[in-house]
């Protein structure tokens, strides 16, 4: 899996990486970050601001993990807050376009690593969930993929757990 880097014209060898973590036991989508299979799951952790500050320290500590086994990628989200009254998550429906005033986590993924065209999934704290097509400057929200996102809001923060199916989106399989 690689991250976006900062240019879009840098070669993507020279973004950050992490080796998705294989595994035989698929977590349960259910919010809760507690089952064994988590604590082997690759880490992402090293996250910045882009606004206030471009390339700035967050204020809150946010770490995604990832697995995968045959049949899907896993993405289990922690949103750590210091301020848990104030996690915002007003709207409930489906692709609600409203939910930008949300706290949200947002992934997109570019299988044919175009740096251009992808599928844009989003989750707020309540688990509503977004999706849509990313192509060049466009977004296409009318894509509706097929995938499972939970989340819970605790005293810690919020977190969410997702569970994209390879059928659901395409893909180089000879693509590294």
């Amino acid at each position: 899996l690689l991250l976006a880097s900062q240019s879009a014209t840098a070669s993507l060898d020279a973004g950050p990486r992490v080796e998705v973590v294989w595994t035989e036991v698929a977590p349960e989508i259910d919010g809760r970050l507690d089952e064994e299979v988590w604590k082997t799951a690759a880490v992402i952790d090293d996250f910045h601001t882009a606004v206030p500050e471009i390339a700035g320290t967050p204020s809150q500590r946010t770490g995604v993990r990832i697995l995968s086994d045959r049949d899907a990628l896993y993405f289990a989200v922690e949103c750590y807050d210091d301020r848990p009254d104030e996690i915002v998550a007003n709207h409930m429906l489906r692709d609600d376009v409203d939910t930008y005033w949300d706290d949200r986590v947002n992934f997109v993924i570019d299988p044919f690593l175009s740096r251009r065209n992808g599928y844009f999934f989003q989750v707020n704290p309540v688990g509503v969930r977004r999706d849509g097509l990313v192509e060049g400057p466009n977004f296409e929200p009318n894509w509706d993929g097929i995938w499972t996102a939970k989340a819970r809001t605790t005293h810690e923060g919020w977190f969410a757990e997702v569970r994209l199916p390879y059928k659901t989106i395409g893909f180089d399989p000879k693509a590294t």
